[in-house]
């Protein structure tokens, strides 16, 4: 009996073990996935928000996506445009201030239920309304439900666009 205990117990600590060790496995994928680009300050290890992760550019398309679907059709439109789109990014992989190292920005955005704009969108409209814009063209292209919600369809657009038209860009489209 003391044998078949022992046995149980070993066997109850490797199960242990490996759903640990699984689970150890999944946090760092997720965390790898969800790591955004980043600048660390020199010997912090912090991110530094206040520094552009893009180089300067003349075209790029941003986009957040809950679905998919507007990374879709933003994925669509580089392939439409060519070359010509240096930076094809999910805000979630940006900084605001990244807006203001590119002359000609694309944003793309889904507008949800009661036209309340996406929330990786929604996380960055305060920093994005401390920054000038002056001299950058915007152009913005909105995802939504219109038979459903036809009364807030695309209503994000024009939340999103605020920032951007109140600090100096010049909207396009």
């Amino acid at each position: 009996a003391e044998k078949l205990k022992k046995a149980e117990e070993e066997k109850l600590r490797v199960e242990e073990e490996k759903r640990s060790a699984l689970a150890k496995v999944q946090a760092e994928a997720a965390a790898k996935a969800a790591k955004p680009v980043a600048i660390k300050a020199e010997g912090t290890g912090v991110v530094d928000r206040s520094k552009p992760t893009l180089l300067a550019s003349k075209l790029a398309i941003v986009f957040g996506s809950s679905t998919g679907n507007t990374a879709n059709v933003a994925e669509l439109l580089k392939k439409e445009l060519g070359a010509s789109v240096e930076h094809l990014k999910n805000i979630t992989d940006l900084h605001p201030v990244d807006f203001t190292v590119v002359e000609n920005i694309i944003l793309g955005v889904p507008t949800w239920h009661i036209g309340e704009i996406q929330e990786d969108w929604a996380a960055v409209l305060t920093e994005l309304r401390a920054l000038n814009f002056t001299g950058k063209k915007v152009a913005v292209f909105g995802l939504g439900d219109a038979k459903g919600y036809p009364d807030t369809y695309v209503d994000a657009m024009a939340e999103l666009l605020e920032p951007f038209e109140k600090n100096g860009a010049k909207l396009c489209g």
